[in-house]
C-alpha cells in the first residue's frame, strides 16, 4: 500500500491534462570528432522507438548553409515517446497521454544506459524535469480566485487571448552538495473553446549535477518538488477540479 506522500505525488501528477512531460540529463558537450557516435545507439534501445530523425544546426558558411549534426531523435510508432541523444545530453520525452512519473523515469535510466556505455560522457551537469499542463476553468472567474500567480492586464480579472507570462524562482534541494537549483514557469492563455477558459502551464525544475549517484538519488525529491510548485499555483477552488 502506498504511504500518504507517494498517494500524493499520484494526484498531483495527474492533477490536469499533460500535454508534455521530459527528463533531460545534461552533460560536457561531446568532442565534434565522436558525435557520429550518437547515431550508433538505435541497435541498443528499447524497441519502442521504430523511427529515427537527425537533429541539426544550420551555420552560415562560404559558400552556402551548410548543417551541423547535434543528434539524433528516436520516436516511437505513434511519435509520442522520444529519446533525444544529443552531442550535450539526453532528452525522454512523453507526449499526451501522460503514462505517470514511474514509467517516464523507468525509460530514463534505460535510455541513459545506453547513452552512458555508448558515449562515456566526461561529466554531468544538469538535470531537468519538464511538465506541461493545461488547465481548465469555466469563464467569467477572475483569475486571482484560480490561480496564485497569473498573467496581469489593466483590468486583471479579463482573460486577454494573448495574455502571457514567464517566471523563474530559485529552488532549495534537500540533498547534500545541491546548489543553484531552479524552477521555471511559463503561463499562457490558448483562448476559450467551448465556453471554457484554458491555461498553458510550463514548469521546469532544473537541478545542477556532478555524478551518477547523485543523478538517481535525488529523483524522489525533484518529483515532490515539481508536484508542490506545479500545486503552489492554484488556488483551492482549481485545484480540487483538477484532481477530480
Amino acid at each position: 500500500m502506498a504511504d500518504d506522500s507517494s498517494a500524493k505525488s499520484d494526484a498531483i501528477d495527474n492533477a490536469s491534462p499533460i500535454l508534455e512531460a521530459s527528463i533531460t540529463i545534461r552533460v560536457t558537450p561531446l568532442a565534434a570528432e565522436r558525435s557520429p557516435l550518437l547515431g550508433s545507439l538505435g541497435p541498443s534501445l528499447d524497441a519502442r522507438y521504430t523511427k529515427t530523425q537527425v537533429l541539426a544546426d544550420f551555420h552560415t558558411g562560404a559558400p552556402a548553409m551548410h548543417p551541423s549534426v547535434t543528434g539524433m531523435v528516436y520516436l516511437s510508432a505513434d511519435q509520442r515517446q522520444g529519446l533525444q541523444a544529443r552531442t550535450d545530453g539526453l532528452s525522454i520525452t512523453q507526449q499526451a497521454p501522460y503514462l505517470g512519473w514511474e514509467d517516464l523515469l523507468a525509460r530514463a535510466r534505460e535510455g541513459w544506459a545506453v547513452y552512458r556505455a555508448t558515449i562515456k560522457p566526461l561529466g554531468y551537469k544538469r538535470l531537468t524535469v519538464k511538465y506541461v499542463n493545461s488547465v481548465s476553468f469555466p469563464l467569467g472567474i477572475p483569475l486571482p480566485d484560480l490561480f496564485n500567480t497569473y498573467p496581469t492586464a489593466p483590468d486583471p480579472d479579463v482573460l486577454f487571448e494573448a495574455l502571457s507570462m514567464h517566471y523563474r524562482i530559485p529552488v532549495d534541494i534537500p540533498f547534500d552538495g545541491i546548489k543553484g537549483a531552479s524552477y521555471s514557469v511559463l503561463m499562457v492563455n490558448l483562448g476559450s473553446p467551448e465556453e471554457m477558459g484554458k491555461m498553458l502551464l510550463d514548469n521546469t525544475l532544473s537541478v545542477p549535477i556532478g555524478d551518477e549517484e547523485t543523478l538517481w538519488n535525488i529523483m524522489p525529491a525533484v518529483r515532490k518538488i515539481k508536484n508542490d510548485l506545479f500545486e503552489s499555483q492554484l488556488k483551492p477552488m482549481l485545484r480540487m477540479k483538477s484532481n477530480v
